[in-house]
């Protein structure tokens, strides 16, 4: 038990239907009411409630109802104590007109005082409405019941928000690396490798303009055979001059003393024709010469590579696309591996942040909009979805939770529970410092009489019930 939870250590009735008068002593960490219909359990349990949470938590009916034949009034008292110390005491008193809680604090000499600010604004205090009704609790909606874990654990709801923020951009993000990935395998399903090619494209302008240089270098050949056939032409005429010239000689040979003046000027023509055909005759040697010694650039490689230079620049694109696309796939890959590891870590992230919440519930986690918690399959299940014998072990974890001074937790129906799950009920009680109050109605007279208490597996008392 937690020495700062408060226990009910004994409870009291006078003149509720339908006791005259009943004492509860000594009540241990666990609270039995076994007894057939009609004994009195749900009347115990009900004023157990009204007493620490006022006359609105009573079921509707008449006050004067709850009053037994012949009591004008009816007092139920409880004592709450820290282990064995009497911490404070509470009163209820019904009478068919109106029903008044007083709370008093109990101090170490033994004197009691009222506590001040009225004794319901106390006991909303230390008091949680969920012990008195968890099986409420768990039918509210998933909404409700994550809205109501965030306002007792204010921080957690902004970091469970930007932790699923976190995880809804990294699966994105991811989501987007796999599809990459995808295009890029894609792409490279279509492209052809051709081996031996250069990493660089050749440039069509490049191979161009080799084959202008090619063509204006061999131009200076055509030059030269043009040189060659202009000086036989020249070669040619002063042949033809000089035979005109010689038959003119021997025309004018007859007159030649007539015309001796005219014949040396002839003379002097033919041997200034030699002079002449004898320098063309040098120049056309030295062309013909020049002719042997040139060397023409090979036009035909040039002209070839000009006809393949397109198909092999797009091999070469095709070369270099593919390792890029290859180097980007490898990339995109690693990319979408370590984005798989930040989901996880987010996943991570989001366990450290449950648990640094320290909800006092050993497997309780916060879904899509919902409270999970393993069932005995082991499996992660919604709350609401808890079997009764199930959830009864939540139940203590889930009171405790929201942190309540006293630590009571009614279990409506003991039939609920299997044996596994009752010592599982047990285990959580003892773990988290609560007293459970079990309502247990046999099913027969012949299982156990006709209403005992017990408490922690003793007999207190039977109860003076109405004959």
């Amino acid at each position: 038990m937690s020495e700062s939870m408060l226990h009910v250590k004994s409870l009291e009735l006078s003149g509720i239907t339908p006791f005259d008068h009943v004492v509860m002593q000594e009540l241990g960490n666990m609270v039995i009411l076994e007894g057939v219909n009609g004994v009195g359990k749900t009347q115990i349990l009900s004023m157990l409630i009204g007493t620490l949470q006022g006359k609105t938590s009573l079921p509707d009916r008449p006050l004067s109802e709850w009053l037994k034949d012949g009591y004008e009034s009816g007092v139920v008292k409880i004592e709450l104590a820290d282990g064995v110390v009497v911490k404070y005491t509470v009163r209820l008193t019904i009478t068919a007109a109106d029903a008044t809680v007083q709370v008093k604090e109990v101090f170490e000499d033994g004197k009691s005082k009222e506590v001040p600010g009225g004794a319901l604004t106390f006991l909303k205090k230390i008091v949680n409405a969920i012990a008195f009704r968890p099986q409420a609790w768990r039918k509210k909606s998933d909404a409700e019941q994550v809205e109501e874990i965030f306002r007792f654990f204010p921080d957690l709801k902004a970091k469970l928000d930007e932790n699923d923020n976190e995880l809804v951009r990294v699966k994105a993000e991811r989501a987007k690396s796999l599809n990459t990935s995808e295009v890029l395998r894609l792409d490279i399903s279509r492209l052809r490798f051709t081996p031996g090619l250069p990493e660089k494209e050749t440039d069509l302008a490049t191979l161009l303009e080799k084959l202008k240089a090619a063509n204006e270098h061999n131009k200076e050949l055509d030059s030269m055979r043009t040189g060659v056939k202009t000086e036989l032409e020249c070669i040619a005429q002063i042949d033809k001059d000089v035979a005109a010239l010689i038959a003119e000689k021997k025309r004018t040979e007859e007159t030649m003393e007539k015309l001796r003046q005219q014949v040396e000027a002839l003379d002097n023509g033919i041997k200034g024709g030699d002079i002449k055909k004898g320098i063309a005759e040098r120049r056309k040697e030295v062309i013909e010469g020049q002719i042997i010694k040139f060397v023409p650039h090979p036009v035909e490689p040039i002209e070839k590579d000009i006809a393949g230079n397109s198909r092999t620049n797009v091999a070469i694109r095709d070369n270099a696309a593919l390792k890029q696309k290859q180097k980007d796939l490898e990339a995109s890959e690693l990319l979408g591996q370590e984005l798989y590891r930040k989901i996880e870590t987010v996943k991570a992230d989001r366990v450290k942040i449950m648990s640094s919440a320290q909800i006092p519930i050993d497997g309780l986690s916060i879904g899509d909009g919902c409270l999970l918690y393993p069932n005995s399959n082991m499996e992660m299940v919604r709350l609401s979805a808890l079997s009764d014998g199930e959830f009864w072990p939540v139940a203590c974890g889930l009171v405790a939770a929201f942190k309540p001074r006293v630590g009571i937790v009614i279990v409506d129906n003991y039939w609920d529970l299997d044996k596994t799950n009752f010592e599982a009920l047990c285990a959580a009680a003892k773990k988290y410092g609560m007293q459970p109050w079990i309502h247990k109605t046999l099913r027969e007279e012949s299982d156990g009489g006709a209403g005992f208490l017990i408490c922690g597996g003793g007999i207190v008392s039977a109860p003076n019930a109405a004959k």
